[in-house]
């Protein structure tokens, strides 16, 4: 869509806007950004308003007081927001969902460690 010229690009938004029938074709259900690359430090996303029942918004990684084994000490975390549409998805649901990514995200899933030397 980048290749598009932007007064075309525009039209073609404003176009969808009008149509809920065809920006739910088109425009999608989810949206995700990364904001953290621009910066240094944490940094929090704000959801852009309608449109999307589910905008993930990931930002910096910034150093916070955390426990590691028992003690308190800086470590790197990660600012995530995310954000849902309750008139869209039930907040129960959201809520879960939201743990169970928190979970997934802190116990590093899917990530797999180096390679075992031989």
């Amino acid at each position: 869509m980048r290749r598009v010229p932007r007064p075309v690009r525009a039209l073609l938004y404003r176009a969808l806007a009008r149509s809920p029938r065809a920006w739910k074709r088109y425009g999608g259900t989810v949206v995700l950004t990364s904001i953290g690359m621009f910066g240094r430090g944490a940094g929090w996303g704000i959801s852009a308003p309608g449109g999307y029942p589910l905008s993930v918004i990931v930002g910096g990684i910034g150093e916070r007081p955390a426990l590691a084994e028992g003690r308190l000490e800086a470590r790197g975390l990660l600012s995530l927001t995310v954000s849902f549409d309750h008139t869209v998805v039930d907040g129960a649901d959201a809520a879960r969902f939201v743990a169970r990514l928190k979970e997934l995200v802190e116990g590093c899933h899917g990530l797999r460690g180096p390679e075992p030397s031989v």
